[in-house]
């Protein structure tokens, strides 16, 4: 059976956290947060939610439930790597902002997951061109080559967004 911890909202963002009955007596210092992003950077249409927790005492859970900047452009690329930025700084679970830490330095366990939006990208994003390419690409089954041009991954391997964070491996299923 299991029991809900946590439930929190930024308008559309929306992250529930449940734990095992069993385990609540080692649960300690449940902490929540929102990070607004949207319009104007305070509107609750794109941004984060967070909540964080402790067991044993020891070991923090971190979670991060984002929104992030929608459209394909390379200003919305730019918007959503911003857009991660600011929730890791501003979000205020794991005690991170009591000792001037980030949420990195302050958590043993970190989650961020969501509609992050990032694309696939020949160098054209949201042009009609590349649209189809991405098709052709898709139809001819060329998923590797799909995967190599996930944006997500570049800004990962050029240090320019969710540094330290591993992303499991991409699975295609044919269907």
């Amino acid at each position: 059976k299991y029991m809900q911890i946590s439930l929190v909202t930024l308008q559309h963002i929306q992250m529930g956290v449940f734990i095992r009955e069993r385990y609540s007596s080692r649960l300690t210092k449940v902490e929540t947060c929102t990070v607004a992003c949207g319009l104007g950077g305070v509107w609750g249409n794109k941004g984060g939610v967070g909540v964080s927790f402790k067991i044993d005492g020891v070991n923090t859970f971190s979670f991060v439930a984002a929104h992030l900047a929608a459209r394909a452009s390379r200003k919305r690329d730019l918007a959503r790597n911003r857009d991660f930025h600011k929730i890791m700084k501003n979000i205020n679970i794991a005690s991170n902002n009591k000792n001037g830490n980030d949420l990195y330095s302050s958590t043993d366990h970190l989650f961020f997951l969501g509609d992050l939006n990032y694309r696939v990208t020949y160098g054209s994003p949201g042009s009609e061109d590349e649209f189809i390419k991405v098709k052709q690409k898709v139809k001819e089954r060329k998923f590797e080559e799909l995967i190599s041009k996930d944006q997500l991954r570049g800004h990962i391997e050029n240090k320019r967004a969710f540094v330290n964070f591993q992303e499991g491996d991409i699975q295609v299923s044919v269907f």
